[in-house]
């Protein structure tokens, strides 16, 4: 029987114990799903693929993460830790298994960071109607300003960073609502309708699944709470809470607002949307909101800001945990002796940021001139390519992860913790979980389908280019970490793997740690 915990707990951690309540961890996982950007700015990609019935793809999303996040809720009861999804895949698979989680990871937090900054930086500019110097060289400016100014709240501590999630969150989260319930208020052509929950408006099952695959990277970032266990109060409590509950309120808020942007826009006239320019969200806003759109960018920027710090946050603690086990250099263990933060990780995160911000930027400027089709390819164009590109490439990305997560959860309470195993909690959900996953993985690249009236098969195929490169390079990545894991155990240095499993031990919080916190939201 599990032993009853204190009122009051915090880890054992040379982190800052405690301090995060429910309310910072809970926008720490909503604000890594970057709900503004999601909602305003995926639209096009998904209406692309699925056409009038892109707003399905969440429904779908929806279901496949639910079930993911009632599983990752047990594995944070159970092993509470900075690691994340690395700790809990060595606990309940292997070590080895752990490594390749965090090493796919790589690709989720420095890539959202330069992805995230860059484009959000395009967006104001074009937005703005800014041209010529200012156009090219402002994404640039602002990405790198964004991630330093990231580095440096998480270098001041993990409080300024919960208040800031709280702020930054809730400005995103009200402006965006407002818009799409304002589109709910006055359609467009095609009135108020509910032709985009209808599956027989999707251009196809590989088209919508494709979608669903960028509806779950749209999720993506739920579960960015669970490495922050270490620093937040009853963590096996509180993080628990803000897994599930932030994936529930991200879904309902998703679809509703992408109902509200399809139908603002107008159902008969959704095609438009896939070129649009400006983007949608921000043409909607022009038209309800006349000169106060600019609210748009504030929430923008808000937004940009706000899953910065979450990514950074999941990034600095898993390597930190990984320096303290010692399946990365010792270097990355490093804490600030006053204001508990993992010092060394944060500056190895804001290096890849900056590289980032600096390559994707060379890589959009190179890219102008013909896409795939030998068609003209615009700056602003190239910026939503490599934008959209880097959305399929973490869909797919955390397909992996989530995938073997849900296998160490019914691993890790069937081998270990057998009397608290549950067939509905560590066998059913992860199962459903997998299969959906698998299954959208599957439809996406056509591998199933084809037309049942006629008996077609499908044929196998890979997205569309150069989305069909997210798909190879997350293939060859993956290899890589294998490859790594084979030189380890080659080369015998696995010492690391004895302590890759360690979950941070609870206690009572200290009456200096309560009083520290009180003030904390």
């Amino acid at each position: 029987m599990a032993q009853a915990l204190p009122a009051v707990s915090v880890a054992e951690t040379n982190l800052k114990a405690g301090a995060l309540k429910l309310p910072a961890i809970f926008m720490q996982s909503l604000t890594m799903v970057a709900p503004g950007i999601a909602a305003m700015f995926y639209t096009p990609v998904v209406v692309a693929q699925a056409g009038l019935a892109a707003p399905l793809a969440y429904p779908i999303a929806f279901v496949i993460v639910l079930f993911t996040a009632v599983v990752l809720a047990e594995l944070a009861k159970a092993v509470p830790s900075a690691g994340g999804y690395y700790t809990y895949v060595a606990k309940g698979i292997h070590p080895r298994a752990g490594f390749i989680v965090s090493w796919l990871n790589i690709i989720y937090g420095p890539l959202v960071l330069g992805a995230v900054t860059v484009f959000g930086g395009w967006v104001i500019s074009s937005s703005l109607a800014w041209s010529g110097v200012w156009a090219d060289w402002f994404p640039l400016a602002f990405g790198l300003c964004a991630v330093t100014v990231v580095a440096g709240i998480q270098y001041l501590g993990v409080q300024l960073s919960g208040k800031t999630l709280v702020i930054t969150g809730g400005i995103e989260l009200i402006v965006v609502l407002a818009l799409g319930l304002w589109g709910l208020a006055s359609p467009g052509p095609g009135g108020l309708n509910v032709k985009p929950f209808d599956p027989g408006n999707a251009i196809s099952a590989s088209g919508l699944f494709l979608a669903a695959v960028f509806a779950i990277q749209a999720f993506t970032g739920w579960e960015g709470s669970a490495p922050m266990a270490e620093e937040t109060e009853n963590p096996r409590r509180n993080v628990p809470r803000a897994l599930i509950g932030s994936v529930v309120l991200f879904g309902i808020f998703i679809v509703i607002v992408q109902w509200g942007v399809m139908v603002g826009w107008g159902t008969d006239n959704f095609k438009a949307i896939g070129s649009a320019s400006p983007l949608p969200g921000i043409q909607l806003a022009q038209k309800f909101w006349g000169g106060a759109w600019g609210i748009l960018l504030v929430m923008l920027v808000s937004s940009v800001i706000a899953v910065s710090i979450a990514c950074a946050n999941v990034g600095t603690r898993m390597w930190y945990r990984m320096g303290v086990d010692g399946a990365f250099p010792k270097w990355f263990a490093k804490v600030h002796p006053t204001r508990k933060t993992p010092i060394n990780a944060i500056i190895a995160q804001w290096v890849l940021a900056v590289a980032t911000v600096l390559g994707l930027t060379a890589l959009i400027w190179a890219t102008t001139g013909t896409d795939s089709s030998g068609a003209a390819m615009t700056l602003p164009v190239a910026y939503q390519y490599q934008y959209y590109f880097d959305g399929y490439l973490i869909g797919y990305v955390v397909l992996g992860i989530y995938t073997l997560g849900n296998i160490a959860a019914f691993m890790l309470y069937w081998n270990q913790r057998r009397t608290e195993f549950s067939w509905i909690r560590h066998g059913l959900f992860p199962l459903l979980s997998t299969l959906g996953m698998v299954a959208v993985l599957l439809f996406s690249l056509n591998i199933i389908g084809g037309d049942p009236l006629t008996f077609q098969p499908a044929k196998w195929a890979l997205p569309a280019a150069p989305f069909n490169i997210a798909v190879i390079f997350v293939a060859v990545w993956a290899l890589v970490a294998c490859a790594l894991v084979v030189y380890m155990r080659v080369t015998g240095h696995e010492d690391w793997i004895a302590k890759a499993a360690e979950a941070a031990s609870e206690r009572p919080a200290t009456p200096e740690e309560i009083a520290a916190a009180a003030g904390e939201w």
